[in-house]
């Protein structure tokens, strides 16, 4: 079906109580163990996953309270990919990210080799960077639209990204 076919990764996400496999594999009709760790490489995942005695049938608790901050994102990005969506939505949520790893989704997300179109909700410059066309927003009406480039020159560009320049800059250099 047409909803099968949309990856969403949004701060709304969350683990629930059942093994890794489970909280990547949710709703999957025949994944294969393959299919499991692809997408768990391409979100930088498959390594820790591998230090852990149970691997992948390590089991979590609800919220995945038991695993850090950046191993719950990137479980939920895996989930997001496993169904090999072709309209990838994804709210910002990767602050919490170290720098490698955030730098890593990105490039994977706006990939041209990918066969999906990704909308993206952000104020986040770095993002709209990657992005090829930004739309700025007010009130459900679009009032500006081009490439970050051309928005930059705009009075929208310092509405919706004033100061995160450097705010992320500064965050990025204590990574």
């Amino acid at each position: 079906t047409f909803r099968n076919r949309i990856g969403q990764y949004t701060s709304g996400q969350d683990l629930f109580r059942g093994s890794i496999e489970e909280n990547i594999l949710m709703g999957r009709k025949d994944p294969s163990v393959t299919e499991l760790i692809n997408v768990s490489e391409m979100v930088g995942l498959h390594e820790f996953v591998k230090r852990l005695p149970k691997g992948y049938n390590t089991n979590l608790l609800p919220g995945g309270v038991n695993v850090p901050g950046s191993v719950r994102h990137k479980i939920v990005m895996a989930r997001t990919l496993a169904n090999d969506p072709k309209l990838m939505i994804m709210e910002d949520d990767l602050g919490t990210l170290e720098s490698s790893d955030r730098e890593k989704l990105l490039d994977l997300l706006v990939d041209p080799a990918r066969h999906w179109t990704f909308i993206v909700v952000s104020d986040d410059p770095e993002i709209a960077k990657r992005c090829d066309m930004v739309i700025v927003m007010r009130q459900g009406e679009i009032i500006e639209q081009g490439t970050y480039a051309q928005i930059k020159r705009t009075e929208h560009y310092h509405e919706v990204f004033h100061g995160k320049d450097k705010s992320r800059m500064a965050r990025n250099k204590r990574n």
